[in-house]
């Protein structure tokens, strides 16, 4: 799962100019976020309360924290708003 969400960075990167090294750093930063939330979901298990959603939502800040870093301006705002939208749509769809 986390190589897939890397490279959709470096997909997006290549239909738009080129990738580049800041590209390839942004996308071992979320791999490596998606492998550390899934070795911890796997740990703690089914009884993890509210971690693992939190984590799930997480990745909106890592992907903010990516868009700010490349300058992005006011699309960090929407990056983050993914934090909530998917807290929110956790209720309606339960992950596992």
């Amino acid at each position: 799962m986390g190589v897939c969400r890397g490279l959709v960075y470096c997909v997006a990167a290549a239909a738009t100019a080129a990738v580049t090294p800041a590209v390839v750093v942004a996308a071992f930063a979320v791999a490596a976020y998606v492998v550390a939330l899934t070795w911890i979901a796997k740990r703690v298990g089914a009884g993890s309360g509210w971690l693992i959603p939190i984590l799930i939502a997480g990745i909106s800040v890592v992907d903010a924290v990516v868009v700010a870093v490349s300058r992005g301006g006011p699309l960090v705002w929407v990056a983050l708003a993914g934090f909530p939208a998917t807290l929110l749509m956790q209720r309606v769809v339960p992950g596992t």
